[in-house]
């Protein structure tokens, strides 16, 4: 599985003509090899992340789909700026047994730089720690480790959550307790991140 993370820099009068213009890429759901779309908005920059079963799915759209979608949606002159990474799957995150990533009204994205000889060290703090830490927070409903295809070094987590305040709950109480166990200093170059507030007119399923 594959992930294509799309950030889109949209001045604040462009913002309705962009999210119009997003729902268009509805139509992605008619391509083989596509999984589902969630996007949203990180201040006044527009995140789209969608998922798929491989690159060759991803290169067939790209030849076929992509640029009729794009003529319709209209969007070139809605953003002054766009970058496209695309993720390789590491591992799933789990969430409870009734949890749906259908329902999410936010997604936590973070960004980790991790030192070079420490990879290893950092999957096992993100298998043992994070995951089975974050698998039980209500409200959590499951996310992805993916691995950046051009900086072997960088690793994105992306968590998917019911609620914003469901996120926060998390942020106040179990996050410290676990950001304390994993010792990040011990593997971790830098790590940044963000919080899209998602736009439920954006999903593709």
């Amino acid at each position: 599985m594959l992930a294509k993370l799309i950030k889109c820099q949209v001045p604040p009068r462009n913002r309705t003509e962009f999210s119009v213009g997003q729902q268009y890429w509805k139509q992605t759901n008619a391509a083989d090899g596509f999984i589902f779309q969630l996007g949203g908005w990180t201040k006044d920059t527009a995140v789209i992340l969608a998922l798929w079963k491989d690159e060759a799915s991803i290169e067939s759209f790209m030849k076929t789909l992509h640029d009729p979608i794009a003529d319709k949606a209209q969007q070139t002159n809605c953003y002054s700026s766009i970058s496209v990474n695309y993720l390789k799957h590491i591992m799933d995150i789990p969430a409870s047994p009734n949890s749906s990533k259908t329902h999410a009204k936010l997604i936590r994205v973070a960004d980790c730089h991790v030192l070079e000889d420490r990879i290893d060290v950092f999957l096992e703090a993100q298998q043992g720690i994070w995951n089975s830490g974050m698998s039980s927070v209500p409200g959590m409903l499951g996310g992805y480790v993916w691995q950046c295809s051009k900086v072997a070094t960088r690793f994105l987590v992306t968590t998917y959550w019911e609620s914003e305040l469901a996120h926060r709950r998390y942020s106040n109480n179990e996050f410290p307790l676990l950001k304390q166990k994993a010792h990040l200093d011990r593997h971790m170059q830098d790590v940044d991140g963000f919080i899209v507030i998602t736009e439920p007119t954006w999903d593709v399923f």
